[in-house]
């Protein structure tokens, strides 16, 4: 590029620059004004509620079914205790730990 305008002045290149300027900030702004007001094409229009800002409603589960089964439930509940007994003790803080790394979250 300074191959080309090593011949020309400081003002053509400022007019070059202010040229350029001015074409790509009208294109811009063309479609802007076309994604944002056109009547035509409104199938391609750009939305104003992206879908990640829409909130679903959660639907009631009318079904009397319980979320997890009892054997799952008493699993988890033992698997609860467990747990507490071993944070109540001091020698089993690297065993907590690998717990915590595994299951990270939870």
């Amino acid at each position: 590029m300074s191959a080309l305008t090593l011949n020309l002045s400081k003002k053509v290149l400022v007019f070059y620059l202010i040229l350029f300027v001015l074409i790509y900030a009208g294109i811009s702004l063309y479609i802007l004004y076309n994604a944002l007001w056109s009547k035509e094409h409104k199938e391609r229009r750009a939305g104003i509620a992206p879908d990640h800002l829409i909130v679903i409603k959660p639907s009631i589960d009318t079904s009397n079914q319980p979320a997890l089964s009892k054997t799952e439930f008493e699993n988890a509940a033992r698997f609860r205790i467990y747990l507490d007994s071993i944070k109540k003790s001091t020698e089993q803080e690297k065993r907590i730990d690998s717990l915590h790394e595994k299951r990270a979250g939870h």
